[in-house]
């Protein structure tokens, strides 16, 4: 069976021989990671959305050209 390691600044430890505050530790390190990527996609999402409502604000200022009819929303199914 392949022993669980993880490496710390270049430096390969067993998680079996680590104590249980720095297993609590890694574990709290992996739940912050997951997070932080949770929020990167989160800002993507927001970040598209805050350019498509500048885009419908220049759009409607006065003496603006009318903005060209968006086409129609893609249609995504995932299983």
């Amino acid at each position: 069976m392949t022993q669980q390691t993880v490496t710390i600044n270049g430096q390969s430890y067993r998680i079996a021989d680590l104590s249980d505050t720095a297993k609590t530790l890694l574990g709290n390190i992996k739940v912050a990671d997951r997070k932080l990527a949770d929020l990167q996609q989160e800002i993507a999402l927001v970040t598209v959305a805050r350019d498509t409502y500048g885009k419908a604000l220049l759009a409607n200022l006065p003496g603006q050209a009318p903005a060209p009819p968006d086409p129609p929303p893609a249609s995504v199914t995932l299983n």
